[in-house]
């Protein structure tokens, strides 16, 4: 909601440029750790899906 009052209000000040600087280095860091975590969790997915894959060579 700040941002949009700093954006109607078509004046920036110093104090401004930090509150924008500081919402976009969170939403930055929000968007890095969460495709960090799909990668991850592709990772997993794969690993498990070719462990699936392999034939069981222990059957009798």
């Amino acid at each position: 909601m700040r941002i949009i009052s700093i954006y109607l209000r078509d004046s920036n000040t110093s104090s401004d440029s930090g509150i924008i600087l500081h919402y976009a280095m969170v939403g930055f860091y929000s968007l890095f750790w969460t495709f960090q975590g799909l990668a991850c969790l592709e990772t997993i997915a794969k690993s498990r899906l070719s462990l699936l894959a392999k034939p069981n060579t222990f059957a009798n």
